[in-house]
């Protein structure tokens, strides 16, 4: 049997039958079924680019099912449906089953479209980095054999293998910096802000019981929470926030995603993309993008929030134009 590329689960028929109808609008085609054991037993054999899943099921809940296929297949991009808005519910789906994307029922048509669209785009562009990823370990495998033959041949060898893995520990910090620059060559605004919210976001992470590499992340994650807003207009970039049109607002949001889809499958720097990923989320849930609340927020995102959010008062690139340090506070109890 030939399968699709979209896998469905949900236990409810009707739901089924109109989800695959309005996929067949832009010529999607998805294998479905009401049985998330069932659907377990077709992805041993078949690797599916989406996988859709229903929360309330009898067999077991959507989470609990998108954990086995994300175990199963990493690759895929999984998507959970719900007709109940919880942020605890979304909080474990994106921390438990690495879900990408949390849909609301009803859905709205166009949008569900959108989301399968970009989750197909997504998946591609995943299997694209992971085959380059591939090639390279293979290249590296090739060359620290070399190292080790060569190495056999000196009386200095390990003098030689502690520089090597200096030299390895050094190229973190060198991505980093390189990743910063780029920044900052692309816009001197973005590169400043960034540079001025990673020195108070690490001051802040100091008062948490963090350990030092949990700083760290905090504090590079801060320096690049910016980096998605490279190929805005610079004219969008120079606007201050509660400037912007409706269009320029969706235009904007659209860099939180594109920092994810740079950063998260960069060695060492999956953590901080996930940092990255929620620091627009707002305690009461009105952020993006997935309105998380409270304590589903990750910590340091919410510390980078704060402390983006006070360099733009202080700065006078906000709505509150180079407030005292007072009044600063005063916009983020606004804002956040």
């Amino acid at each position: 049997m030939k399968r699709a590329p979209i896998l469905i689960v949900d236990d409810e028929s009707h739901v089924l039958s109109a989800l695959r109808r309005l996929l067949r609008v832009k010529d999607f085609r998805a294998d479905v079924t009401t049985s998330p054991k069932e659907a377990l037993k077709w992805m041993g054999d078949y690797a599916y680019a989406v996988v859709i899943s229903d929360y309330h099921m009898p067999e077991m809940n959507g989470i609990d099912f998108l954990i086995k296929v994300r175990s199963l297949q990493p690759h895929s991009q999984r998507l959970l449906m719900t007709g109940q808005g919880s942020e605890v519910i979304a909080g474990e789906a994106i921390n438990k089953a690495g879900v990408s994307r949390y849909i609301k029922k009803p859905w709205d048509k166009m949008e569900i479209l959108r989301i399968v669209q970009e989750s197909f785009e997504r998946h591609f562009v995943e299997i694209e980095q992971l085959r380059a990823k591939e090639a390279d370990y293979f290249k590296q495998k090739e060359l620290h054999e070399k190292l080790k033959k060569y190495n056999s041949d000196i009386s200095n060898r390990n003098d030689k293998i502690f520089d090597l893995e200096r030299n390895l520990e050094d190229s973190f910090l060198y991505s980093v910096r390189l990743l910063s620059q780029m920044v900052e060559n692309y816009s001197k605004i973005l590169g400043d802000h960034g540079k001025r919210t990673a020195a108070l976001a690490a001051e802040l992470a100091t008062h948490f019981n963090l350990n030092g590499e949990e700083i760290l992340q905090i504090e590079i994650a801060a320096t690049l929470h910016e980096i998605g807003k490279i190929g805005l207009p610079e004219a969008l970039l120079k606007k201050r926030s509660g400037d912007f049109t409706e269009s320029e607002e969706l235009m904007l949001k659209t860099h939180v995603e594109a920092s994810d889809l740079l950063l998260k499958d960069t060695p060492g720097f999956e953590k901080i993309a996930a940092i990255i990923k929620h620091h627009h989320e707002h305690f009461d849930g009105s952020g993006y993008p997935f309105k998380l609340k409270t304590d589903a927020i990750p910590l340091g995102s919410r510390i980078i929030a704060v402390s983006s959010a006070y360099v733009e008062a202080v700065s006078g690139h906000s709505a509150f134009a180079h407030a005292d340090p007072l009044s600063a506070l005063g916009y983020i109890k606004v804002l956040l």
